[in-house]
């Protein structure tokens, strides 16, 4: 999975999307009322269980470093949440849901990073990806931006 975010007007990272790929299937969730984005990304999510599964592990690149600041503030609204860190560092947070028809079953997030750490887009060149991450004006904070390409300053 992965948490795209921008840069608000006090220069805060929002995220904006959240997508996960599981083999076969996409899931995606968009917009800036973070309630609802992750309420719906976690809803999605649970499609990927499989029948009489009771554990579902999700790979998210840079957990440690980024995208689990912003799932830790918004998984307790679904069940237990357990993070583990090592060293003073977050590797994994275990979610035990509670939500109706998923009860005691469990989300676990790793850091695929903490596994391989290269960037996605190096990554995608070492596994020889069709479909890369392409670049993106990470400093465009219009998530509804309609017209020309954006001003070569909004790309990192």
């Amino acid at each position: 999975m992965d948490i795209e975010t921008i840069k608000d007007l006090k220069n805060k990272f929002v995220p904006y999307l959240i997508c996960a790929y599981n083999g076969s299937k996409y899931i995606t969730s968009f917009g800036l009322n973070q309630k609802h984005l992750f309420a719906e990304f976690i809803k999605n999510l649970l499609t990927f269980f499989e029948r009489r599964k009771r554990t579902l592990i999700v790979y998210t690149h840079n957990l440690s470093n980024f995208d689990g600041v912003f799932l830790m503030d918004h998984l307790i609204q679904f069940g237990k949440v357990k993070p583990q860190s090592f060293h003073g560092r977050l590797i994994s947070i275990k979610l035990i849901l509670s939500t109706k028809g998923h009860k005691n079953k469990t989300i676990i997030f790793k850091d695929s990073m903490l596994m391989l750490p290269l960037s996605l887009r190096q990554l995608s060149d070492s596994f020889k990806v069709v479909n890369k991450k392409g670049i993106f004006p990470f400093l465009l904070n219009d998530i509804n931006y309609h017209g020309e390409f954006p001003n070569f300053k909004t790309f990192n």
